[in-house]
């Protein structure tokens, strides 16, 4: 009789190998699928956060035009994925940022009486011709996961995500606004590639000014966005709307955009990356009568403090001081105003504070200087003398960060135009610590006065109507600089969609 052989050994070493068998396929399966997923999600975060980085850039870009002063913006080119006791991860992905010339890469002016060269002060040197550069701010993703992601642009007062197949609105417009027309070309031979974050520091050159002739004007804007699209962001400048745009069609070079026959008001503020361009307008906002920005010499009503109404926190209680001598009040303008999050107020009411005696009634954003029904005096040896600012009839809220542009005529002659920051809730009139601008010296160029606005930081043009973003109240007509910083618009709010097999696309346009 043959003994039996021992067969156990033989099926502990079948287990083992199934065992690491099942446990290769699981670790594949984590690297193939579960990896690339997680790190898809971090790769669309951080499309989300570089596309509010370049909004905010928008809004500190048409500040610093607006204000005169240089500003810095944030970027973060790249992010990291999340570390991994098992599994590999590619690359921290990145991208880049960098100038781009558009369309036909210039600003063409056809209007009555008046050459953009001469307001911007600045063209693209041997180009022999009248009409002045802007380039784009685009940054490109490179990502490990994300499939054809899109590009976040900057052009033209616009930020919007560039698909292969379509564009999303981030932002609004700040070019038209009513009977204004304000640019901000930029002008900048930028590039920065990586996953750091950068600095954009944005420079602006002196604001120049210019008013047309009566008559058609047409502005073509170098774009890489249709027409359809411009007329959706100029929607609430179209002619049937109670604007002045006639027209929005696509041209060789870009999108023109027609406008009925008046006399515009048109700024410009050539802005630089790293360095103030070289730009010499024929007639600068706030020189030759333009006015004063924020007045800080003595002998002028100077902006000393702004505070919330104690007995109603929506109204704003401005105190000015005057160190010359003692003038009156002869008129008034609500140039415009920038709200962060939503529209902004279509009229203000100006009062004498301690009287509560209405001024001015009714000022419309961007619209004419009113003149104060009863005298307000403004009496001199650094006297103060207080106002108050009532939105929308009461029914406006400003927010801390939002911000306004009023300009105030005095019966001497003198005119000065004062940015205004909406102070904190728990800054009250006799409370202490107010919260509005201290007096900057001497205006800077680009500041505010007859244009538009736009967000951004800085001047914002009034967000009052679609889209938001354009300035509505546009920039700070009215003499002084020009606010071409308008208001951040929420129009394109985005939210990361599903695609095929449920992962998370990067908010395709519907």
């Amino acid at each position: 009789m043959r003994p039996r052989r021992e067969e156990r050994g033989q099926a502990i070493q079948i287990g083992a190998v199934l065992l690491f068998g099942f446990l290769v396929l699981a670790l594949s399966g984590y690297q193939a699928v579960t990896v690339p997923q997680q790190n898809e999600r971090v790769e669309l975060n951080h499309l989300d956060r570089v596309e509010g980085d370049v909004v905010e850039l928008r809004t500190d870009l048409l500040e610093a035009a607006s204000t005169g002063r240089s500003r810095t913006a944030a970027v973060g080119l790249g992010t990291t994925y999340p570390a991994r006791a098992i599994g590999v991860n590619p690359p921290p992905p990145g991208g880049s940022l960098r100038t781009r010339s558009l369309g036909g890469g210039e600003y063409v002016l056809s209007a009555p009486g008046l050459d953009l060269e001469d307001v911007c002060g600045y063209s693209r040197e041997g180009d022999g011709t009248h009409d002045v550069p802007s380039d784009a701010l685009v940054y490109s993703p490179t990502y490990s996961e994300v499939e054809s992601p899109p590009e976040v642009v900057y052009e033209n007062s616009v930020v919007y995500r560039s698909f292969p197949d379509a564009d999303r609105l981030d932002t609004g417009q700040t070019l038209i606004d009513g009977k204004r027309v304000s640019l901000v070309p930029l002008a900048a031979d930028y590039a920065e590639s990586g996953s750091d974050t950068v600095s954009v520091e944005l420079e602006p050159a002196a604001t120049g000014v210019g008013t047309t002739r009566s008559g058609p004007v047409t502005l073509t804007v170098p774009t890489a966005l249709e027409a359809g699209t411009w007329e959706t962001l100029l929607e609430a400048e179209l002619r049937a709307n109670g604007g002045q745009v006639t027209d929005v069609r696509d041209v060789p070079g870009g999108v023109a955009i027609d406008l009925a026959p008046a006399e515009y008001t048109v700024t410009c503020a050539v802005a630089g990356i790293g360095s103030t361009p070289t730009a010499t307008p024929s007639n600068v906002l706030g020189e030759d009568g333009g006015g004063d920005i924020n007045p800080a010499d003595g002998g002028v009503v100077k902006l000393a403090d702004t505070e919330r109404d104690p007995d109603d926190a929506d109204r704003l209680v401005l105190t000015f001081e005057n160190g010359g001598d003692a003038v009156n009040l002869s008129s008034a303008r609500f140039n415009f105003y920038f709200d962060n999050n939503a529209d902004g107020p279509s009229t203000v009411d100006v009062l004498n504070y301690s009287a509560e005696r209405m001024l001015v009634e009714d000022l419309a954003v961007g619209g004419d200087s009113g003149s104060p029904a009863t005298r307000q005096a403004f009496a001199g040896g650094n006297a103060t003398t207080t106002l108050r600012l009532d939105f929308d009839g009461g029914s406006f809220k400003p927010k801390d960060g939002d911000f306004l542009v009023v300009r105030l005529g005095f019966d001497d002659g003198d005119r000065s135009t004062y940015f205004v920051d909406v102070p904190a809730r728990s800054d009250v009139f006799g409370g202490g610590g107010g919260g509005t601008p201290t007096p900057t010296p001497s205006p800077t160029p680009g500041s505010t006065a007859t244009p538009t606005p736009t967000p951004g930081g800085g001047p914002g043009p009034p967000c009052g109507s679609p889209p938001c973003g354009s300035p509505p109240g546009g920039g700070p007509p009215g003499g002084g600089q020009p606010s071409l910083g308008g208001p951040v618009p929420t129009d394109a709010a985005h939210a990361g969609g599903r695609g095929p097999l449920g992962r998370l696309s990067p908010d395709r346009p519907p």
